[in-house]
């Protein structure tokens, strides 16, 4: 039973023999929920987002640097952000559920589409990664998030 659970989480990148992995999954987890922190304490817009929010830059970053295996880290940097200022755990998770999605989508789409992991090294290769960092994931990442605010009845929905 425990090895087929195991073989479960390796197909979704969840390598809790590693302690490596543990370490990379924890960075991740602490500057994502400390980012996350700093920009909600010092940019006073909304107590619930911003229209800059650089966890989702590092958090992308970190992805193309350790790999799409790290994902675990930022759902549960998210996760913890979301619950600390929306407090059903199940919307924490649903809003932590979509940061990871598109940080996915949105590291999966740079290196699919420039097919190399050094996508710096032509302009081209920039612009993708230009394009892809701003406009694909980061937009659902600001979809699920205002969906999450809403349904928690934090913000009303004509709002947005």
């Amino acid at each position: 039973m425990f090895f087929g659970f195991s073989r479960i989480l390796n197909r979704f990148g969840i390598n809790y023999q590693n302690p490596r992995w543990w370490l990379d999954v924890w960075i991740i987890t602490i500057i994502y929920h400390l980012t996350s922190w700093l920009v909600l304490k010092k940019m006073p817009i909304s107590t619930y987002g911003t229209p800059v929010w650089p966890a989702a830059g590092l958090v992308i970053g970190f992805l193309l640097l350790w790999g799409r295996s790290r994902w675990f880290g930022v759902f549960l940097g998210a996760t913890l952000t979301n619950y600390i200022g929306i407090k059903p755990l199940i919307l924490a998770v649903f809003g932590g559920m979509g940061t990871t999605l598109g940080s996915l989508i949105s590291v999966t789409l740079i290196l699919r589409l420039t097919r190399t992991n050094y996508f710096l090294n032509q302009v081209n290769h920039v612009a993708i990664f230009s394009l892809c960092s701003l406009f694909t994931g980061t937009v659902l990442q600001s979809l699920i998030g205002v969906m999450t605010v809403c349904l928690g009845g934090y913000a009303p929905w004509h709002k947005y």
